[in-house]
């Protein structure tokens, strides 16, 4: 039998039986997958595994982590620096093209 090695998370709240319990695998080859949580809101909200979130992160920082807030970031801060990259090459150029900088980011 072939499997993927994983870590993952387990919540059990007492006085429920164990197949009630929540499940998410986290650690997968080369991928931390935080936004996989998103379909677990229950584990997703619970300090304990934001805390533990955390610790994997900093535990193994060669893998990537797969989060759509870190991504909606990123992507934000190079659509910002593409602009300033533009309004740097030829300003007077962009100041008759661009009326609105923050829309020009957001279209970027």
């Amino acid at each position: 039998m072939h499997g993927i090695p994983s870590i993952g998370v387990n919540m059990h709240i007492d006085g429920t039986e164990e197949w009630e319990d929540e499940e998410a695998d986290i650690v997968r080859e080369n991928c931390i997958d935080v936004d996989f949580l998103n379909y677990t809101p229950e584990l997703r909200d619970t300090p304990i595994v934001q805390d533990a979130l955390k610790k994997l992160i900093a535990a193994y920082p060669d893998k990537e982590v797969n989060d759509r807030e870190t991504k909606k970031a990123k992507i934000q801060t190079i659509a910002t620096e593409l602009d300033q990259l533009s309004y740097d090459i030829d300003t007077f150029e962009y100041r008759d093209s661009v009326p609105d900088r923050e829309a020009q980011v957001q279209m970027i």
